[in-house]
């Protein structure tokens, strides 16, 4: 085919989490569209994987923004509403925003969210790590 997908270790979520960046194409149209490979932390996250997520993040909105990305795609589809976007396809007008296809400021914005999440999460388990 005459598309290249290019994965980055993003550890984090796991050890072995990656992370995509993949063109698309909406009709005669390219995008670059990203995934982030994992965004489900939890209070029995360890210490360390939660540095790597944080690390992670930075490097691959770093990565996303100088790319170019501007759709998300997500492995998780209650993540961005894919359902409902594939509802909105189905009666798309010739010429109608693409609701996959978000802008560079929304990819930003969605990776800083990333980022701020993991660090949230990083400094309360850092906080109980310290009351113990």
């Amino acid at each position: 085919g005459d598309v290249t997908l290019t994965m980055y270790i993003t550890p984090g979520h796991a050890p072995s989490t990656i992370s995509l960046l993949l063109p698309v194409k909406d009709g005669g149209r390219t995008h670059l569209a990203m995934m982030w490979g994992g965004v489900s932390l939890s209070f029995s996250t360890p210490l360390d994987q939660l540095r790597a997520y944080v690390s992670s993040a930075e490097r691959f909105q770093d990565i996303v923004l100088r790319a170019g990305a501007d759709t998300i795609l997500t492995n998780h589809t209650t993540h961005d509403k894919t359902f409902a976007k594939i509802e909105q396809l189905a009666g798309r007008k010739p010429g109608a925003a693409h609701p996959f296809v978000v802008g560079k400021e929304s990819i930003s914005n969605y990776m800083t969210g990333v980022k701020e999440c993991g660090m949230s999460m990083l400094a309360a388990a850092e906080a109980r790590s310290r009351a113990r």
